[in-house]
């Protein structure tokens, strides 16, 4: 099989690419506020600079906008059964289903509430609903596993936030209580995390390196946390998860992207 040619990207090309994808993000922006403004730039430059061949496909034209739906879902592969994509853009393997930062299609995802979404188990159905702060963290499961979806982004335009899936009953550990970090458009910011109440605990506290505590609201055997800092943590922040049980208690650190970012269904 003889190798499809590539040409270099025409001006005409690449202007009309560009126009294409401000023309998305003034959109999102006047959607809503849930995409850090960064992002929506990085995109843009992403594209103008984009390499400098491209296959021939009977036209230099884009290929048309990627569709999102569900977890994971901004890749086109299959999903495993941790409820992650397994995708790739360009022919290559993504690290993770996960949208990064400065990949356009960030500012084409449609704004939808944990009901419009595929939460990744089969027969799950929402058993718990909590409102904490500006949102609400819902829970659905189906009696084995369990999944987390906090509605802040949705109401703020952008999708819904999924954690991945977890175990019902399983033992206190510590990637239960990972952070998603999610930043609006024209201000606001949100660290939420939640789901069912391990067995024992019966309260659960985050402390954040700027000093600042923020106590889990418990009910009916869920739980969910929302802290909205008057502005973003640095990188470099950290929290300290505390969870309380009959017997004592067990302190967990969250820090970087493996504990602040929790969601599986768009990028941090």
């Amino acid at each position: 099989m003889n190798d499809i040619p590539e040409r270099p990207l025409s001006d005409q090309a690449r202007a009309r690419r560009k126009a294409e994808l401000m023309n998305a993000i003034e959109a999102r922006q006047k959607a809503g506020r849930w995409l850090v403004p960064a992002i929506a730039a990085a995109a843009v430059v992403a594209v103008v600079s984009v390499g400098a061949a491209v296959a021939v496909s009977g036209g230099d034209g884009p290929t048309g906008p990627a569709q999102s739906s569900g977890p994971g879902a901004a890749t086109s592969g299959a999903k495993d059964n941790t409820g992650n994509a397994q995708g790739r853009k360009d022919g290559q393997k993504q690290q993770s289903g996960k949208i990064q930062k400065g990949d356009e299609r960030w500012a084409t995802m449609p704004a939808r509430q944990c009901a419009d979404l595929d939460v990744g188990i089969a027969g799950a159905k929402e058993t718990h609903s909590i409102d904490v702060g500006d949102t609400t963290v819902r829970v659905y499961g189906n009696g084995d596993q369990y999944v987390t979806c906090d509605e802040w982004a949705s109401n703020d335009g952008g999708p819904a936030t999924l954690f991945a899936p977890r175990e019902v009953g399983a033992p206190i550990a510590k990637n239960q209580f990972v952070i998603s970090m999610n930043f609006g458009m024209k201000g606001g910011n949100e660290y939420v995390a939640g789901g069912l109440l391990p067995e024992g605990a019966n309260a659960i506290t985050y402390r954040f390196s700027n000093g600042d505590t923020e106590k889990a609201v418990v009910e009916d055997g869920a739980w969910a946390m929302a802290y909205f800092p008057d502005k973003a943590l640095p990188d470099d922040a950290t929290a300290k998860v505390t969870v309380t049980t009959e017997s004592g208690s067990e302190t967990f650190t969250l820090a970087g992207m493996d504990g602040f970012c929790g969601q599986v269904n768009h990028g941090c």
